[in-house]
């Protein structure tokens, strides 16, 4: 039986807002000026300087790592002699950066397992030495990054995008991979039939319109879609997330969500099995990728595989039922 929902670690209180102004007229050019302004001194600063201690409080730290395909920004675990903790990456999802993805995640896992957070290219803090949208170019990128490390082998937790490099990983390298976890990512099951039902479910023409919004509009209709309850968020802290989260690097993301989308039905994709330990979580009201399509992912791995679904939650589980979440990777993780 899961727990209770767990109670929300940040809130936010509405705020009136007055949408819509021109960039053009002095109001407009107002607006973008604040726009600046709470950038760097606003409430999102606020709450990233917030994400950044339980980090910390976690005993990772933030680093760079120059690597032949991009500049790598990640939180990792500090070195301890004789560290006795497995491995453990973490691969977040298109909507976020890894600070924001994991922050409810970090302070559970940390104490048993050695912690390494990156953002992928063209997310968060970090850049891409080329504009390779393909998912084989991310997924080289972390191995690189683990090899930097000197680590060997590592359990892998990826959720929507960061599930498809978890799952690439897994059957490309699979030496490197201990067990794994996807959330909500249905990887290579994923069928033509089931994207023309996604685009005309909600409404879009591309799933890049939903992922990768244009406007604070458009970033709050995604999270109304994400979250099975969202967060209130007043209007200038919208723009301020958008400003942060998806103002830059838009054409970047597309290419990389088109080129996922090209690569369905490609010969030989469900060939390539997964073999290991796996456990896939999903929200049971997620609209993007409906609960059904766990159900295929399951019976694609086979017999190694489990899964958990979390009620009353869509396509954030790990954000809306934190504690069940971080409940159930870590008996999974610690099974033997």
């Amino acid at each position: 039986m899961l727990n209770d929902e767990a109670r929300t670690e940040l809130r936010a209180f509405e705020t009136p807002h007055a949408e819509g102004l021109e960039l053009g007229t002095p109001v407009g050019r107002i607006e973008r000026a604040v726009d600046e302004l709470l950038t760097h001194f606003g409430p999102l600063r606020l709450q990233n300087a917030l994400i950044s201690r339980i980090f910390r409080r976690a005993d990772l730290e933030e680093r760079f790592f120059s690597l032949r395909n991009g500049r790598i920004h990640a939180w990792i675990a500090r070195e301890r002699p004789d560290d006795p903790r497995p491995p453990l990456l973490l691969i977040h999802g298109f909507g976020a950066d890894a600070q924001l993805q994991w922050f409810r995640q970090i302070g559970p896992l940390s104490r048993r397992y050695r912690l390494i957070v990156p953002d992928l290219l063209f997310f968060g803090q970090s850049e891409a030495a080329r504009p390779d949208p393909h998912l084989n170019y991310q997924v080289e990128t972390l191995i690189e990054l683990i090899d930097l490390l000197g680590v060997e082998a590592a359990h892998v937790l990826g959720i929507s995008y960061g599930g498809l490099c978890a799952m690439e990983l897994a059957s490309s390298y699979e030496e490197r991979v201990h067990r794994l976890i996807v959330s909500n990512s249905p990887g290579p099951i994923m069928t033509f039939a089931d994207h023309a039902a996604l685009v005309d479910r909600l409404k879009v023409s591309e799933l890049a319109d939903l992922l990768i919004p244009r406007s604070a509009e458009e970033m709050d209709r995604l999270l109304r879609i994400a979250w099975y309850r969202p967060p209130p968020i007043p209007g200038f802290a919208k723009r301020d997330a958008f400003n942060r989260y998806f103002r830059d690097r838009v054409e970047e993301r597309r290419a990389v969500m088109r080129a996922l989308i090209a690569r369905i039905g490609e010969p030989g994709l469900l060939d390539r099995r997964i073999v290991h330990d796996s456990l896939i979580l999903w929200g049971e009201h997620d609209p993007v990728f409906p609960v059904e399509m766990a159900h295929r992912l399951r019976a694609f791995i086979g017999k190694r595989a489990a899964l958990r679904v979390f009620r009353r939650t869509a396509h954030a589980p790990n954000q809306e039922r934190p504690r069940d979440y971080n409940d159930v990777v870590l008996r999974f993780l610690g099974e033997h």
